[in-house]
Formats: C-alpha cells, sequence, structure tokens
C-alpha cells in the first residue's frame, strides 16, 4: 500500500507539454480505485475514537427507547452526523476528538461547512454552542443524505425536491425530438426511479402519487413543449405488463409498497445492525420474534409507522420455513399450506387457550415430529 502512494508521479501540462514531474510522497490520485478503502480505513479510527470517549463518559450522544440503544454518531462514506448532549464539556470533547484526529492523519475538518441543530434547546444556549464549535447553525428538518429528518411526510411540501427534479429533467429535454419509443424508454429509465429514494422510506401521499404519474403521462403523449395532446390509451392500461399488451411502466403506489417491504424483510435479519436495535428499542419486539412490535403509538413523522402499515400486505406473501419452531406461532403464522391454521381452521382456535403458541410446544422441537396432545 505504501509502494502505490509513494510511486505515483505527477507532471505540470505547460501550454500542452508535460514539465516538472513532482513525485508524491502521500496520497493518491483522483479516481484510483485505493482511494475508497484508505478512506474507510481512515474514517473507521474516527469513529473508534468517538466509542472510545463514549465508553469513557466524556461523549453522551443520546439514549434511545427502553433498552437505553446508544448512538453517538452516523457515518457513510465523508457525510457524518454526531448526536451530543447540549452541555457544552460534550461540545468541547467531541470538537477536541475531531482536532486530534485531523492531526494524526493531516486532515482538517472544514467547521465553517459544518451545521449545528438544536433540538428543544434554547436560542440563546444553541448560540453559545455555536460559537464554541465555530460552525453554522440550522433549523430543521435536517438534511441528511438527500433526506429531510424530522419532516413530515404527509405534507406536500415535503415531496417538492423530488417534483423539482422531474420537472428540471423534463425541462432538459425540451428542445430534444424524442420519438414515442424514446418517452417511453426515459420514463422507465429515469422518471420512474428518480423518486426511489424518497419512497425507500416514506410513504408518498396519494395527492402526489397522481401529480407524478401526470406529469408522466403528459409527457408520454405530448412531450414537452409539444401542447397537449389526447392520451390515446388509458393509464391503467399502460402500467401493467408487457406481457399482458401493456408498456410495463409501473404504479408509484405499488413501488412505495414494495420499497418499504424491504425493510420487513430485513428487520429479522439483520439483528446485528444498528437502525435494528434503534427500531427494537423503541417499540419492542412482536410476539412472534420477527416483527416490530406495531401495537404502539405512532408518531406521524415516524418512518416505520408507514412500513409497519405494509405488513399486513406484505406478510401475505410469505411464510415460515420450519426448523426448530421455537419462533413460530402454530396458529397465527403462515407455514403450512396457503392459510394459518387459525384462519383455516376458526372453530377449533376458538377453544384453544393459548393462541401464541409456538410449534415446538405443539410438536415437539426434535425430528420427526410427534404431536404434544
Amino acid at each position: 500500500m505504501r509502494g502505490c502512494l509513494s510511486s505515483v508521479s505527477f507532471a505540470i501540462l505547460v501550454n500542452g507539454n508535460a514539465k516538472g514531474w513532482v513525485k508524491a510522497s502521500r496520497g493518491v490520485r483522483q479516481g484510483d480505485p485505493l482511494s475508497p478503502f484508505l478512506f474507510t480505513l481512515v474514517a473507521d479510527v474516527l469513529s473508534k475514537m468517538l466509542l472510545r470517549a463514549e465508553e469513557r463518559n466524556a461523549l453522551e450522544g443520546f439514549k434511545v427507547g427502553r433498552n437505553r440503544t446508544r448512538v453517538s454518531h452516523l457515518q457513510f462514506a465523508d457525510d457524518t452526523i454526531f448526536f451530543s448532549s447540549a452541555r457544552e464539556e460534550g461540545m468541547l470533547t467531541l470538537k477536541s476528538v475531531l482536532l486530534v484526529f485531523g492531526h494524526i492523519f493531516g486532515l482538517k475538518v472544514n467547521l465553517d461547512k459544518s451545521n449545528i441543530y438544536g433540538i428543544n434547546l434554547g436560542q440563546d444556549h444553541l448560540y453559545r454552542l455555536v460559537e464554541l464549535l465555530n460552525c453554522k447553525v440550522s433549523g430543521g428538518p435536517i438534511l441528511y443524505l438527500g433526506l429531510p429528518l424530522g419532516g413530515n411526510p404527509k405534507a406536500c411540501g415535503f415531496w417538492d425536491p423530488v417534483i423539482e427534479r422531474i420537472s428540471s429533467r423534463l425541462d432538459g429535454w425540451q428542445k430534444t425530438y424524442l420519438s414515442f419509443r424514446g418517452r417511453i424508454t426515459l420514463i422507465q429509465s429515469c422518471l420512474t426511479h428518480m423518486p426511489c429514494y424518497f419512497l425507500s422510506l416514506f410513504k408518498i401521499p396519494t395527492s402526489m402519487t397522481a401529480r407524478i404519474e401526470r406529469m408522466q403521462r403528459d409527457f408520454l403523449w405530448s412531450g414537452v413543449g409539444e401542447g397537449k395532446k389526447d392520451h390515446l390509451v388509458s393509464w391503467d392500461v399502460v402500467c401493467i405488463p408487457k406481457a399482458k399488451r401493456g408498456l410495463s411502466l409501473g404504479r408509484i403506489s405499488l413501488r412505495n409498497s414494495a420499497l418499504l417491504g424491504k425493510w420487513l424483510w430485513r428487520f429479522p435479519r439483520k439483528g446485528s445492525a444498528l437502525w435494528h436495535q434503534v427500531i427494537l428499542s423503541i417499540y419492542g419486539s412482536h410476539s412472534n420474534g420477527w416483527d416490530a412490535n406495531t401495537f404502539v403509538r405512532w408518531s406521524h413523522r415516524c418512518p416505520w409507522k408507514a412500513i409497519a402499515q405494509v405488513s399486513q400486505e406484505f406478510s401475505k406473501f410469505t411464510r415460515f420455513v420450519v426448523g426448530y419452531g421455537e419462533r413460530i406461532r402454530f396458529w397465527e403464522d403462515l407455514w403450512w399450506r396457503d392459510q394459518p391454521l387459525g384462519v383455516r381452521y376458526p372453530r377449533l382456535l376458538r377453544v384453544v387457550t393459548d393462541k401464541n403458541i409456538p410449534i415446538s410446544s405443539i410438536l415437539g422441537s426434535t425430528r420427526p415430529f410427534s404431536w404434544n396432545f
């Protein structure tokens, strides 16, 4: 690795000719495939420094839910968000960690480009912290990784960035001649996928779904800047698969449900992930041990509420494969044939004392299974 870093030479182009070769002592060339791996190693050191400070109670972060899951920072590539209490001592510790990290690796945190967000914090105290960190103050919602955190997904203004992106892309094609086939290709490859980042975490309102699909319909039949034309085929027919003589453009609402259902699929499979621990700490586990508890009071700004609402539709297309049967409910979960046994035999279910009993208690935990009457 050191050889890759120290064997690079650079030249300066003067009137088109390479002059003055300079041999690098550190760093990599732009686009070097080694660069992201080196950055990951360096950024991981910052994470370890923060965790060590948290273990020594020099940093608090914040504690989530009944399990008091601790979260002090989140990192994705070069975007990092820190969580801290409003105590000045904690902020000084955070600033010191960043300065030490910079001195070790020859990097510098640009505090002037960094923002501080106060949650339930007085303005006077917030501005004292701003002066302490030499950064800027911003209000909510917080924009992190392109998503507004703390906004209300039910409000139409929440989806304005998606509408603006689609509109700007359509404006870019205004003077370009596109055939009908070209419009179909652009809708399938671009317009349909542009909202997916938002749709993968938030439930889109019906009004915004209609607005986006109206933009797609108008572009399909009229193009941009060509005047309004009649729609020759209904949108429902256009969206059905090509095997059924449609154009397979897809409905926004169905795509939204599929992307939200992805989290339900990941939840029981990512038990060690931080987001799983946070959800489990706030809402608890469902009695089947696989899903988050849905019998809780939800905040209208909570993304997991929309995900949990998809659960009933999502569960129709899933079934359990029985191992030891300790986490699968005998009556309530779908593990045999095409219906849960409680639905298939409702009269028998009514006389059962424990309706949440697992399979292992009825059929035993060893193969071959035997009835435990």
